[in-house]
């Protein structure tokens, strides 16, 4: 699916609380607004990002080895707990970095 977060008021609405929703992603850019549009959607806990890698093993005796080859990057998954209706999702526990959302950012934190 190119854009995930445009089926997320339909996944909502069909995910039970407690449901998984779990979005496949090739690029940083779609990563980037998936995630953030999970976290705005605000029916998520915090929605956790991670890339999958494979290396493939040499194993014949006593010589274990990799493989020489590897396939370096094969997507990035997402996945997000559902939360009831009405249940406010949790604080991020992590602060973003110094202008990760620019200078005008009003993040929770701000008054």
């Amino acid at each position: 699916m190119l854009a995930p977060w445009e089926c997320l008021e339909a996944v909502s609405k069909a995910l039970v609380p407690g449901g998984i929703l779990c979005c496949y992603v090739a690029t940083t850019t779609q990563l980037a607004r998936t995630v953030e549009s999970i976290r705005e959607f605000g029916c998520y806990a915090e929605p956790q990002p991670w890339e999958s890698m494979i290396r493939n093993w040499h194993v014949e005796g006593l010589a274990v080895r990799p493989d020489h080859r590897m396939i370096g990057h094969t997507g990035f998954l997402v996945t997000a707990r559902r939360l009831a209706d009405g249940v406010e999702p949790p604080m991020r526990r992590r602060r973003p970095a110094k202008g990760a959302y620019g200078e005008d950012y009003e993040g929770p934190n701000k008054g």
